[in-house]
């Protein structure tokens, strides 16, 4: 669609229809009618040039210039400017379909590269990724991003706040999240694909989850290539990005995918994505944390523990600078509890001194 004014075009827009079986007559008609609904609250032109013409195309006339309050004339030009402009925007509209066959052409090559590459049942076009975050070994969380066909669908993304698994223990809250996540397989669709951050131990954890609950779903893992005397998880001393690693179940040695694999980059945004979301999740729980009793957002803290911190230490801010040793005679408080709380209020005093927070 160009929006014309005064014989130059000042905007375009373009729509994507699929599964369409009427005539472009009546498929023009039922467009206008809902792009100048009155709920679009758009503006209607006194002119509306289209390829052919709408159906009933005077009683659509009449409906917009009753809406617009001045005389709406529709017509499908049969030569000069006019037919020029119409030109355009079927040009232009070619020109996206294009595209958009070009995009599909290429993850349904990408999702197949991944099939084949890694062995999978079936063509991986609903993926589920899965990560979780500890901030010194307290506050753990759990995150799931879901990707169709390449695309992220952020409305079925999910976060999940660790409820019994022993906080720092990664492996407990990925059970956990999983065990959670797999009771919801009726009201929720299960993914072609499950897809979690991190190496062997995650995805036998991953496994044992999906054995647990009866369920038959692909699942992999993805690591970075570990490197011990390289200063970051994420770069090689002779520089360049580390290799990844994707561990298949039944097989003795990781898939190697090439860097420029596009089966590869996909697997890395959808990893990317759930870490990321799992980050910002965590971060806005610490946050709280300064707002409010950081001690209600901690894992083992119990109300009987928060009641004792508070009676024994007089305050929340003694609790927060109390030492190791002090926080462990607390009635009640393990010596766990207390090396948790110590470095957790560490941290956040780290934070607050203007030092960055942990990845």
């Amino acid at each position: 669609m160009l929006h014309v004014r005064e014989g130059r075009v000042v905007g375009t827009e373009g729509y994507a229809l699929a599964g369409i079986a009427i005539e472009e007559g009546e498929l023009l008609s039922s467009l206008l009618g809902q792009y100048y609904a009155v709920s679009a609250g758009r503006g209607i032109p006194r002119e509306v040039l289209t390829p052919v013409a709408a159906d009933e195309a005077e009683t659509l006339e009449a409906w917009l210039g009753e809406r617009a309050e001045h005389r709406v004339r529709l017509r499908a030009p049969a030569r000069g400017p006019a037919r020029d402009l119409v030109g355009m925007a079927r040009r232009n509209a070619e020109l996206s379909l294009d595209r958009r066959l070009d995009a599909r052409d290429s993850i349904e090559a990408t999702l197949a590269e991944l099939q084949q590459q890694l062995g999978l049942s079936r063509l991986p076009r609903r993926i589920e990724g899965y990560d979780i975050s500890t901030h010194h070994g307290a506050l753990s969380v759990g995150s799931r991003v879901v990707f169709a066909d390449g695309q992220p669908l952020r409305a079925e993304y999910r976060r999940y706040r660790i409820r019994e698994a022993a906080p720092g223990d990664d492996y407990a809250c990925l059970r956990e999240v999983m065990t959670r996540r797999l009771a919801r397989a009726e009201s929720e669709p299960l993914p072609d694909l499950l897809l979690v951050d991190g190496g062997r131990g995650q995805l036998a954890v991953l496994r044992a989850a999906l054995a647990d609950a009866g369920i038959e779903v692909d699942a992999i893992s993805l690591a970075k290539e570990r490197d011990e005397a390289s200063p970051s998880p994420r770069v090689k001393r002779s520089g360049g990005l580390k290799a990844e690693r994707v561990f298949v179940p039944e097989r003795k040695d990781p898939v190697s995918l090439p860097a420029s694999s596009r089966a590869l980059l996909l697997l890395q945004r959808v990893r990317d994505e759930s870490h990321r979301f799992a980050i910002e999740f965590q971060r806005s729980l610490r946050s709280r944390a300064h707002l409010a009793s950081v001690l209600e957002e901690l894992p083992g803290i119990g109300p009987g523990k928060r009641s004792a911190l508070l009676k024994h230490l007089g305050s929340l801010k003694a609790v927060r600078e109390a030492s190791e040793e002090t926080l462990a005679a607390v009635p009640g408080v393990s010596a766990r509890d207390a090396r948790m709380l110590h470095r957790f209020f560490a941290a956040l005093s780290g934070e607050r001194a203007g030092s960055d927070p942990p990845g």
